[in-house]
């Protein structure tokens, strides 16, 4: 399970491995089962809940333990949790929390499991709350395929830097990323 807490501290995105094989390789390192990375991942979402109350705040679970915390600054408001990937378990959690990172996924698959976190968040009683949806496209996506995915529900889109070439040329890429979407949108 990767984290990344986004700037200002506004949000907080939990993604699975199963996108990033080479996750599997460092929990490994770590002494960490890659397979019960869900169970940690549910598990440090509740001890986070706890913990952004303030404290003081104990918890005692399978993976971790704490008692009489206390966490400082106490978060002004609520910090919205984004859960990235694809399995059953992953739009699951997507849906009980504030929003969903669609990895790299097909248009046609994309639609099908937001379908699914749509219809989880109904059934969990969040479906009238605001909620995110984020995708990962390739820095060759034109503005077409970024509106498409705007037409499907995605409320935000992350490109993917170029994997390959030296600094300057990925920096290069990015800017014809840019422009090629700047000139489309006006």
């Amino acid at each position: 399970m990767g984290a990344i807490i986004g700037e200002s501290k506004k949000s907080l995105m939990l993604f699975s491995g199963r996108a990033f094989p080479e996750l599997a390789e460092e929990f490994r390192a770590s002494g960490l089962e890659f397979t019960r990375r869900g169970r940690r991942t549910d598990e440090m979402l509740q001890a986070l809940a706890l913990l952004w109350t303030g404290g003081p705040s104990t918890f005692h679970g399978e993976h971790l333990d704490f008692h009489d915390v206390y966490l400082r600054p106490v978060p002004e408001q609520s910090i919205p949790i984004c859960i990235g990937g694809h399995s059953s378990a992953a739009l699951g959690r997507a849906a009980a929390h504030d929003g969903w990172f669609a990895l790299s996924v097909a248009p046609a698959d994309f639609v099908l499991q937001l379908r699914e976190v749509q219809e989880r968040r109904k059934s969990l009683g969040r479906d009238g709350r605001p909620f995110t949806v984020m995708t990962m496209v390739g820095p060759e996506a034109d503005h077409a395929e970024c509106e498409e995915f705007a037409r499907l529900g995605v409320t935000d889109i992350v490109f993917q830097p170029p994997m390959s070439g030296d600094l300057p040329e990925k920096i290069a890429a990015l800017r014809r990323t840019m422009a090629g979407h700047s000139s489309a949108s006006g």
